[in-house]
């Protein structure tokens, strides 16, 4: 998955949810995704849909989690 974003005015209204619910309903598992480690609020997003930290990296966007969902619960 990438580039996954709400706009700022829209935010906890589920509107990320439903997204990432679409998306991993047509994609296979496990699923993959980075996410920049200062956006704390996505990690956290993330966390609470299923998603566990693997690993970690650098990218040129900074430093980077490397996320996996492994299965619906």
């Amino acid at each position: 998955m990438h580039h996954l974003f709400v706009d700022p005015h829209f935010t906890r209204r589920g509107i990320g949810t439903a997204l990432l619910h679409k998306r991993l309903s047509a994609i296979g598992r496990p699923a993959s995704l980075k996410c920049i480690q200062r956006n704390i609020e996505a990690i956290a997003f993330y966390q609470s849909q299923g998603w566990q930290i693997m690993s970690s990296g650098t990218s040129t966007e900074g430093k980077y989690y490397l996320m996996v969902f492994l299965e619906d619960s």
